[in-house]
């Protein structure tokens, strides 16, 4: 069974890149700029990664993540900055890692779940 993965990030560049990995290992992958369509998207079909950047043109995608989670708690989260930044406060349980840009795609399969 394929993974579906939501890619949450203005820079339309790094999604297409990113996207391009991800469909090569079998991964579903879809693309949302801003927190209202990721939200949008989320309410619609679940994914099972969401890789969520923190500055988007409507808000801080982190903080996005503690709603986003709390309507979907199975969603394993990778947060992706340029900036280090503070994690906000998550629902317990929550799954997540954080990868700083620039991101190292060889590396980025190790950091995804084995599982979700």
């Amino acid at each position: 069974m394929n993974r579906n993965i939501l890619i949450v990030d203005d820079e339309r560049d790094l999604c297409l890149l990113l996207k391009d990995f991800l469909v090569s290992k079998n991964y579903l992958v879809e693309i949302r700029h801003t927190i209202r369509d990721a939200a949008a998207r989320i309410k619609s079909a679940i994914p099972d990664i969401v890789f969520l950047d923190n500055d988007l043109p409507d808000g801080l995608g982190w903080n996005f993540a503690a709603e986003m989670l709390k309507e979907s708690p199975g969603i394993f989260v990778v947060f992706i900055s340029a900036l280090s930044g503070t994690i906000p406060q998550l629902p317990t349980g929550s799954r997540f890692t954080v990868i700083e840009k620039p991101i190292e795609i060889n590396k980025l399969e190790a950091q995804l779940p084995q599982s979700v």
